[in-house]
């Protein structure tokens, strides 16, 4: 797990960011701080509701604006997470990352994250549309939540700054 999931991703994301004299080092250095000035300001809002209930085959089909703050569509991702809520004993919720970034969680059966589009609409309060249109695999009780988090193709992790915003 930590050749395929820290080491490899960490080789790579160092060559990208050693090459042209560092470029990719300064440019991902200086987002970061544009980041870090802004996330204070940074809120999400549901313009439709999450259905409490699916059928299976059912979708998700909702929207979420987000004021940005003065950061650019492009520098967040907004994630629906839905979780299968299925009774293990432990009393505990399962962890929401891992390594993985497709299908279950990092082989955690039951977690999933679809990322939202953004829409191309702007509000009049300067805020962003952001659509998802998702079909859960599984039937049962579920649980979907919105966050949103920073974006770079440079960082090494989807999660690395450590910021990020439920709703």
């Amino acid at each position: 797990n930590y050749v395929a999931g820290m080491y490899r991703p960490a080789a790579k994301c160092g060559q990208a960011l050693a090459t042209d004299d560092f470029a990719g080092a300064r440019t991902l250095a200086a987002w970061k701080e544009k980041v870090r000035r802004a996330w204070a300001g940074v809120a999400l809002r549901h313009l439709d509701s999450i259905p409490p209930q699916l059928d299976f085959g059912g979708r998700v089909q909702t929207r979420v604006t987000a004021f940005l703050n003065g950061l650019d569509p492009g520098d967040v991702r907004v994630e629906l997470v839905v979780r299968r809520e299925l009774p293990d004993g432990s009393g505990e919720s399962p962890r929401y990352t891992s390594f993985a970034t497709d299908g279950d969680v990092g082989g955690i059966p039951g977690i999933v994250h679809e990322a939202f589009i953004f829409a191309g609409e702007t509000q009049s309060d300067g805020s962003h549309v952001f659509r998802v249109d998702y079909a859960p695999a599984w039937c049962g009780r579920l649980n979907a939540q919105v966050r949103i988090v920073p974006f770079h193709k440079l960082l090494s992790h989807p999660y690395e700054m450590g910021l990020m915003k439920w709703m």
